[in-house]
């Protein structure tokens, strides 16, 4: 289902009191999946920032508290973006 995740990390730049915007992208191996189908099909992008993504950022010295932005967006298998909060 999820072939990979990549994510790029925007820091403000405050040392004091940072802040975070993330850019999440979901890239699929499997072109069945849709945006309309994929929550049937268990593909919840946002269980996986919480479940997944939250404690490896944490790892890396981010909080929760820090991170004024979470941008996800799921491309199928052949790169088309079949999801994307910027919609």
């Amino acid at each position: 289902m999820v072939d990979k995740i990549t994510t790029e990390v925007e820091w403000d730049g405050d040392v004091e009191i940072p802040f975070y915007e993330i850019d999440l992208n979901i890239y699929l191996n499997d072109n069945r999946i849709t945006r309309e189908n994929m929550y049937d099909r268990r593909l919840d992008p946002h269980y996986l920032v919480d479940k997944y993504m939250m404690r490896e950022l944490k790892l890396v010295g981010i909080n929760k508290g820090e991170i004024t932005q979470v941008y996800i967006t799921v491309y199928n298998s052949d790169g088309k973006k079949i999801y994307g909060d910027y919609d």
